[in-house]
């Protein structure tokens, strides 16, 4: 990936819906992310536990739209909380 242009890219590498660990009636969700601001680029995985709701109709429609619509709950979350003035805890 070139590191002079904005960009980025999804995977989707797993979903789990049973097991140690799991709220209930929650899935995890495991995607790879790769980008570059324009200037520095980055990668690395991110593991979410979302509603099993929320995977239902985006699997169905590909895994690639599962991995976005888990990756843009995440990044509206985030600006939600930027637009009100907040920041993340981080613990």
């Amino acid at each position: 990936m070139s590191n002079n242009l904005p960009a980025m890219t999804i995977k989707l590498l797993s979903v789990r819906r049973t097991g140690k660990g799991l709220e209930p009636g929650h899935a995890e969700v495991k995607i790879h992310l790769t980008g570059c601001d324009g200037r520095i680029p980055w990668s690395g995985t991110l593991k979410v536990q979302v509603p099993q709701s929320l995977i239902g109709q985006p699997l169905k429609e590909g895994t690639q739209t599962l991995a976005w619509k888990v990756f843009e709950t995440v990044l509206q979350s985030a600006l939600v909380l930027e637009q009100s003035g907040q920041r993340p805890q981080v613990v």
